[in-house]
């Protein structure tokens, strides 16, 4: 008696990219336990075997500068006056290189690699990611757009009860084989009174 194809699976194994800065390298993983080893043993990691430093060292600061303008202009459109303009707002870029964003995020303090997922991430968060979002776009009010009626939409990113996040993700996305950059942004709307 044969067995079907679907009775004889086998499962197939993949080593931890990340363990061979350890001493760890021979162990295989299935995608399900590999992904559950990652994030137990590598959580927010920086490591990036695949990417040289020579090929981010190649990268024009003109190109960094157009990402910065490119994106502010992105999220001036986003903002909105009516109040059903509140709410999260994501930007797409596409195609994005993946060692522009590499070059771009990966000295800031909280940058991370997701190796299983072929996923980077970083993110900005409360006051301070504010302060330093206006850094990087050489623009301290990045997150304000003012109309004549003395309306203001912004980007919100902390109230009371929490901080509020502006999250950047550059995944490698094969279904569409595209590469792009996702940033998840509050977008809030408030009326200013003026005595």
């Amino acid at each position: 008696m044969s067995t079907s194809p679907s009775l004889s699976f086998t499962s197939k194994k993949f080593p931890c990219s990340l363990c061979q800065f350890s001493n760890n390298i021979n162990t295989l993983y299935t995608k399900n336990k590999l992904s559950s080893h990652q994030r137990k043993f590598h959580p927010n990691n920086c490591i990036i075997p695949h990417i040289q430093q020579s090929s981010l060292n190649n990268i024009p600061e003109i190109q960094v500068k157009n990402f910065w303008n490119s994106l502010l202009l992105r999220i001036e459109k986003k903002l909105s006056y009516h109040r059903s303009g509140s709410g999260s707002r994501k930007i797409i870029f596409e195609p994005f290189s993946e060692e522009l964003f590499v070059k771009i995020f990966s000295q800031e303090e909280n940058f991370t690699f997701i190796s299983y997922l072929n996923k980077y991430k970083y993110v900005f968060t409360g006051k301070l990611g504010y302060k330093r979002l206006g850094f990087l776009f050489d623009c301290e009010v990045w997150g304000e757009k003012k109309h004549v009626s003395r309306t203001k939409a912004y980007v919100f990113m902390e109230d009371e009860e929490k901080q509020k996040e502006v999250s950047f993700v550059w995944s490698d996305i094969i279904v569409t084989r595209t590469m792009m950059i996702i940033i998840l942004m509050k977008i809030a709307r408030v009326k200013e009174i003026l005595a």
